[in-house]
């Protein structure tokens, strides 16, 4: 890791992971906005496996040395992040925007940030290309196995660019739902000016999820649905700014949670309950 990874810079801060992606991209500047108005700094990290990306760039190449090229990537990957950082400066003002990279793969770069930050925020895929709106494999991965709270952000697909976004929405199922979930949505709900939608089904009663009325100014709303709970996050997840889900390192919740991740059309919080 870049020696800023071991500052303690990254205690209580918003990472985003960056790949020069057009979905990365949507994820800093969501990341950039949620740091401001949770009032915490901005960890832009760019990582790649230093042994394949030297594997790659030194493949013949006769009297190469190892360690200039590795410098030289990353240099490259140093100005690449400053960049990213210069340039959601200018779309969020007020930001601090610290930057780093790590010579790991980059889920496992992520994982590590997430034993300190507060929250990663990644896109749904890589760069390359894309045939398909299958979730990639390390935001996948991050998402399964992070210790705090990771947002997936995934494009509004086939929806009107100027769909209404209804708030903040979570689910009252118990494999789906645990305290550190309750406290993700009403802090963002409460920083954003949203209210939260608490689905259920009709013989639940999900009163004892979420106080009525409001908590510190945040409405909270139920609504019953007669669907299966996983498919009616997924569906509401292309109107919602964003959907909830808590996820158990096993067992039907961390399944559950993964299903709503997978098939979401907007942008998922998966937050790791115990």
């Amino acid at each position: 890791m870049d020696e800023l990874l071991g500052s303690g810079a990254l205690d209580g801060a918003v990472v985003a992971g960056v790949d020069g992606s057009t979905q990365a991209d949507e994820a800093l500047r969501w990341a950039a906005e949620q740091a401001v108005l949770e009032g915490r700094r901005l960890v832009v990290l760019n990582a790649a496996d230093a042994g394949t990306a030297f594997a790659s760039a030194w493949a013949g190449v006769p009297g190469s040395a190892p360690e200039s090229l590795l410098r030289e990537l990353e240099d490259h990957a140093r100005g690449f992040v400053v960049r990213a950082g210069r340039s959601v400066v200018d779309l969020v003002p007020g930001v601090e925007v610290l930057t780093a990279v790590g010579r790991q793969d980059p889920r496992q770069a992520l994982l590590t940030c997430s034993q300190h930050a507060a929250l990663l925020v990644v896109g749904s895929r890589g760069r390359g290309p894309v045939r398909s709106l299958l979730l990639g494999s390390v935001s996948a991965g991050v998402a399964r196995h992070a210790t705090c709270p990771v947002v997936v952000v995934r494009p509004w697909c086939g929806l009107p660019a100027r769909t209404a976004r209804t708030g903040v929405t979570l689910a009252s199922d118990p494999a789906l739902l645990g305290p550190r979930t309750v406290e993700r949505a009403l802090l963002h709900a409460r920083v954003r000016g949203l209210p939260i939608t608490v689905l259920h089904r009709p013989d639940d009663d999900p009163t004892g999820v979420l106080p009525t009325g409001t908590d510190g100014g945040v409405v909270v709303r139920f609504r019953c649905t007669d669907h299966d709970l996983v498919r009616s996050l997924e569906e509401l997840s292309g109107t919602s700014h964003l959907v909830l889900v808590g996820a158990p390192r096993t067992g039907r919740g961390s399944r559950a949670a993964m299903a709503v991740l997978e098939h979401a059309r907007g942008p998922v919080c998966v937050v790791p309950e115990e």
